[in-house]
């Protein structure tokens, strides 16, 4: 017995169908697909059991001279941003 084989469509099939669909089942296509997104990103990620020390971005602003004081620093950056809304 012969077997049956499915070819599976590419991308731009896939879109050409999905633009043959009414508004409601392109709705309900994107809810379909955003939640098996979402899906995928609930799977638990495993955690490096290095300290925070040694990743590559822990002192990236250590240079930067406007940043030595975290706390004043921020506060200046809502300061800012609350004066913008002001005006």
């Amino acid at each position: 017995m012969a077997r049956a084989t499915v070819q599976k469509p590419n991308f731009a099939e896939v879109v050409s169908q999905a633009k043959k669909l009414s508004p409601a089942q392109r709705a309900k296509l994107v809810r379909v697909l955003t939640d098996d997104l979402e899906a995928e990103s609930i799977t638990p990620v495993r955690h490096s059991k290095r300290p925070l020390s040694e990743l590559a971005a822990c002192g990236m602003w250590k240079d930067r001279e406007d940043m030595k004081d975290s706390v004043k620093w921020v506060q200046e950056l809502r300061r800012r941003e609350e004066r913008r809304w002001e005006r």
